[in-house]
């Protein structure tokens, strides 16, 4: 399967540069053979073995002298004794990969701080590049009963639930998005590569499937009506952005 995707995405003249084998694999992958129970620690020997095969499913159907770089991708960014925990386990059986992959949430994941300081010990011992692969910011706290919202309720609707510093707000992405992108900038030698923003464009109706809400509609860079936000601008200046960009009905104030 893995070789006939890379072979179909060669074909149609976009060759893969990036793949990631499996999503956020932290319990394994293709239960029950690839299940992972990290307290009985069993299971790694299965998931190694299906890493490798779609490695060299990847890499078989990767066109001759094209470069394709391989990702594993962790869903505990903010952790890093769970991460190295977890990489050590693939590397120690002979996996190979490229890239460290991590999805970092801070209302799931821990504070910003905790995010650096794993990228930071994850580049140093392990010395690969790292992306964060999943990454979102409130733009408000409206939750999915809003009447511009949908039914569902959404991932973050509590103060608490918001990083000191930075607003639910168009501004605060903004400025959330600009600090990852220092710490990634800053990691050592080099090695921060970059980051995705997860599903920026997943607002009421528009769901994963025909008639599905969306959990995630007010963590997109669109407000409710599907109009681009001022966080849209997340790979330039916070300040710049904010005072060029008309806010329509939410202001761009960027946090502290």
């Amino acid at each position: 399967y893995t070789r006939r995707v890379i072979q179909a995405f060669a074909a149609q003249g976009t060759p893969v540069d990036l793949v990631s084998i499996g999503n956020e694999i932290r319990n394994g992958m293709l239960w029950p053979v690839g299940q992972v129970d990290w307290t009985a620690g069993t299971g790694w020997d299965n998931l190694a073995t299906l890493l490798k095969a779609g490695t060299a499913g990847a890499q078989a159907g990767n066109p001759a002298h094209h470069k394709l770089l391989i990702m594993m991708h962790f869903d505990q960014g903010g952790s890093n004794q769970q991460s190295q925990e977890f990489y050590q386990n693939l590397i120690s059986r002979g996996v190979r990969f490229d890239v460290i992959g991590l999805s970092y949430y801070p209302f799931f994941h821990g504070t910003i701080s905790q995010m650096r300081a794993n990228v930071d010990a994850l580049a140093t011992q392990f010395r690969k590049p790292i992306v964060i692969a999943e990454t979102q910011y409130p733009w408000t706290l409206a939750n999915g009963n809003s009447p511009l919202g949908d039914s569902t309720g959404d991932f973050v609707w509590q103060t608490s639930q918001v990083s000191p510093g930075y607003p639910a707000s168009p501004g605060g992405q903004l400025s959330f998005v600009s600090d990852e992108l220092s710490i990634l900038a800053q990691a050592p030698d080099g090695l921060g590569a970059g980051l995705f923003y997860w599903a920026p464009e997943w607002i009421p109706g528009v769901g994963w499937e025909p008639g599905a809400g969306t959990p995630n509609d007010n963590l997109t860079l669109f407000n409710f009506q599907g109009t681009a936000l001022a966080s849209i601008g997340i790979f330039g200046d916070p300040a710049a952005v904010c005072a060029s960009y008309d806010p329509y009905d939410v202001p761009c104030v960027v946090g502290s």
